[in-house]
């Protein structure tokens, strides 16, 4: 199923599971219903409204775009047996333990880079799976709704044989992240040989089936060599560069790429929409949204606006943009979640997987930039993780840093003019009480932690 199709099929399977409940049951998920809204009403998606109501019906749909949060509460429900039915994409059959007594697979065909494609055998097999697991059900079901004859499908996936693996770990990128680890953790007292290289990557999985196995690994010593990142003098040994990129879990070439960049970045101006350019054209970001025509001209009015924050000299910033880009500078700048529904489709799970990739990269690139001593930039992409992990701007930094002040109250302390902690010292705690979802409690927290500090 896709999104859309997992929503509409909760939504309109709802009308028939709730006419099946008893009255006790409907007030529990009435009940259950109310926690999947946040509560604050600007963090309230229509997709969240739709699964809240969903879900009072007996039925829910799950799927990436959704927040831990909520997923947590379906899938918790759906074990417990108060949601009966659950629709779902693909995602919840790859990494979710949830059995089912009966699943019912609506397409055996997925849209994928190459168009519309037939799932491959292993997939079934892991979604069937689910149904009827021993320690939970005597028996189970596995449904395919099928078009064409019934024949085929029960030939190819119920008695089918599932695909063979195939290994990554001889991908130029994988090959030089094990490489270097290799290196790094097998030459402490001494080097270590290309032979013995070779003999260690024979024995896995990968190499155990690919007759041009050294030839591959000499080329990417070679990558690694040129990268600066190991030296070859009787034997292979980690530079300190190296070492660093080791313990970055991150691709050699990434790195190196990272590192001319950040040697040639443009000096005397903040690098704000520069990074965040840079950070989701890197090969490691996802997930990756491209942008849509309607979108296009949102993002040429923000080239326009922030084209002098360019990280270096040959960065094209009118280029290679994404919808993760156009999200992520307004997520920084404080935009609210329903906010950016209504306007990029994106959802909190969506951003939420955005923001946690990008702050992670952007903790690589400022190590990078720490390594190679360039304080400037450190201290820069220190401010942007903040910002990329609270969601606002740099004005409101001082204020998120105090528990219980996110971004919603931050934004709401800022306008009464408690700008940053030794406003909110100064503050009287009445007044401070008195504001808008702050409240006794609160400022009563905000004034403790305020003076621990002092």
């Amino acid at each position: 199923m896709t999104r859309a199709s997992s929503v509409a099929t909760a939504t309109e399977a709802g009308k028939f599971v709730a006419e099946q409940l008893k009255k006790d049951e409907l007030e529990k998920l009435i009940k259950i219903s109310k926690t999947i809204l946040p509560r604050e009403t600007e963090d309230q998606t229509k997709l969240v409204k739709k699964l809240a109501d969903a879900v009072k019906n007996g039925t829910a749909f799950h799927h990436a775009g959704l927040d831990q949060r909520c997923r947590t509460i379906v899938e918790t429900e759906f074990k417990n047996g108060n949601i009966k039915l659950l629709t779902a994409t693909p995602t919840l059959a790859a990494g979710v333990n949830l059995p089912a007594r009966r699943v019912i697979i609506s397409s055996v065909f997925r849209f994928g880079p190459n168009g519309n494609a037939p799932i491959s055998i292993l997939e079934y097999k892991q979604m069937c799976g689910r149904a009827g697991r021993p320690q939970y059900d005597d028996e189970g079901e596995s449904i395919i709704v099928a078009k064409g004859s019934p024949n085929q499908y029960l030939e190819h996936y119920v008695d089918g044989i599932p695909e063979s693996l195939e290994s990554q770990i001889l991908e130029e990128s994988s090959l030089r992240i094990h490489l270097l680890g290799l290196i790094a953790t097998s030459s402490t007292f001494s080097a270590i040989s290309e032979e013995k290289i070779n003999e260690f990557f024979s024995q896995t999985f990968g190499g155990l089936s690919d007759d041009k196995l050294d030839d591959k690994i000499s080329e990417r010593l070679k990558e690694l060599k040129t990268y600066d990142m190991i030296t070859d003098e009787g034997g292979f040994k980690p530079t300190k560069f190296g070492q660093k990129v080791f313990w970055l879990r991150i691709d050699p070439k990434t790195a190196f790429d990272i590192t001319a960049h950040l040697e040639d970045y443009v000096k005397g101006n903040k690098h704000t929409f520069g990074f965040l350019h840079m950070i989701t054209n890197l090969p490691e970001f996802y997930p990756q949204f491209g942008v849509t025509e309607k979108l296009e001209e949102k993002m040429e009015e923000i080239h326009d606006n922030f084209k002098h924050e360019k990280l270096y000299a040959e960065q094209k910033l009118d280029h290679d943009w994404t919808k993760s880009l156009l999200i992520l500078h307004h997520w920084i700048d404080g935009m609210t979640y329903s906010t950016m529904s209504e306007e990029f489709n994106a959802e909190p799970g969506d951003i939420f997987q955005i923001r946690q990739n990008t702050e992670r990269l952007a903790y690589i690139i400022k190590e990078i930039a720490r390594f190679w001593k360039n304080q400037v930039l450190v201290d820069e992409l220190d401010t942007l993780r903040q910002r990329i992990r609270h969601g606002v701007p740099e004005k409101y930094l001082d204020l998120v840093k105090i528990k219980n002040v996110g971004r919603v109250r931050a934004k709401i302390l800022y306008k009464y003019n408690f700008h940053d902690r030794v406003d909110l010292r100064k503050a009287p705690l009445e007044k401070l009480a008195a504001i808008d979802k702050i409240g006794m409690t609160i400022a009563k927290s905000i004034k403790l932690q305020i003076e621990k500090v002092r």
